[in-house]
């Protein structure tokens, strides 16, 4: 759920200095654009919920217009994604967790811990990095925290689908099932409204709030665990 097919591109090259949310950093963004650029962006189904209610799109509708198949945004044929606007970035309120990240990186490392790791700038780009904060007054100033409990709950709930494949089919199959079901075979795993459908025909009230709905949306997918491991 973190990138396309088994491939993983980080959005720009990676500086090889490592920080924690206490470490110095700061950063101010100047709005020219450039970052927007030749960017492979990854988008969870949160993301895609976040996205398209702000665009007043259905998550189906957001998939299919503005994603390479639901799991990294689209960009046009000058390498621009496709909500970058003549005054910036057009969904900035509700831009993924990666936009938020942006100059910094989060990975994991093989302990399992959380760290931060610096971007190459894109050539010609007017941010400006400094020292006169931390990490985590950057990561709350860009609003991060909601996402990254999502990315989570994916990432978890992901796992949680692979270990009940696996029971019944086996790890190498478990893993081919479920890649089947992000290339569309079950779209429902990225579709929160495609995965909601069902409910809303059988008469159940549906929550409006995009972090409500996305709950939802881990439930039901959670709920098809016992079956799947049957």
């Amino acid at each position: 759920m973190t990138g396309p097919r088994d491939e993983y591109r980080p959005a720009a090259p990676l500086r090889p200095v490592l920080r924690t949310r206490e470490s110095a950093y700061a950063y101010e963004c100047r709005a020219c654009g450039r970052c927007c650029h030749d960017k492979l962006i990854p988008v969870n189904p949160y993301e895609i919920a976040r996205l398209a209610a702000n665009r007043g799109l259905s998550t189906t509708e957001l998939i299919e217009r503005f994603t390479e198949e639901g799991v990294a945004l689209a960009v046009g044929d000058d390498g621009a994604c496709l909500f970058l606007g003549e005054r910036g970035c057009e969904v900035h309120p509700d831009r993924p967790l990666v936009c938020r990240l942006y100059p910094l990186g989060a990975v994991t490392d093989p302990e399992g811990r959380e760290l931060f790791v610096e971007l190459e700038a894109q050539p010609g780009s007017e941010g400006r990095a400094g020292a006169d904060g931390t990490v985590a007054a950057y990561l709350q100033a860009q609003g991060v925290a909601p996402y990254l409990e999502m990315a989570h709950r994916y990432r978890e709930t992901v796992e949680k689908l692979v270990r009940a494949l696996a029971l019944g089919t086996g790890a190498a199959e478990a893993a081919a099932t479920l890649r089947g079901s992000v290339d569309g075979a079950d779209a429902r795993v990225l579709d929160v409204d495609l995965a909601l459908a069902g409910l809303e025909r059988r008469g159940l009230p549906l929550p409006q709030r995009v972090e409500d709905r996305v709950r939802l949306h881990i439930s039901v997918l959670e709920a098809e665990i016992p079956s799947l491991s049957a």
